[in-house]
């Protein structure tokens, strides 16, 4: 949502996260069901939108309602979004 600000440093923190949770989740596999869960995801989107609002100084009414990726996207360590 903010395509000029897209640098090595924004793929690196978003892979480096991904790494992060990917080698949580090998440890703790038991919580991979809870990844599909609506509740969770409408939860996590929230907590998502707040923080986008606060430091990247965007308007709400700017982002989607609804997290536009599926968990896969999410959570593949390949997976960028587009810069549209």
């Amino acid at each position: 949502y903010q395509p000029a600000r897209r640098g090595a440093s924004w793929e690196c923190t978003i892979r480096n996260q991904r790494d992060r949770i990917a080698k949580f989740l090998r440890r703790m596999s038991s919580l991979r069901p809870s990844l599909s869960s609506d509740e969770w995801l409408a939860e996590l989107w929230e907590d998502a939108l707040a923080i986008a609002v606060h430091e990247a100084h965007l308007e709400l009414a700017d982002l989607p309602v609804a997290m536009p990726w599926s968990t896969e996207q999410v959570l593949a360590l390949d997976y960028l979004p587009d810069a549209d």
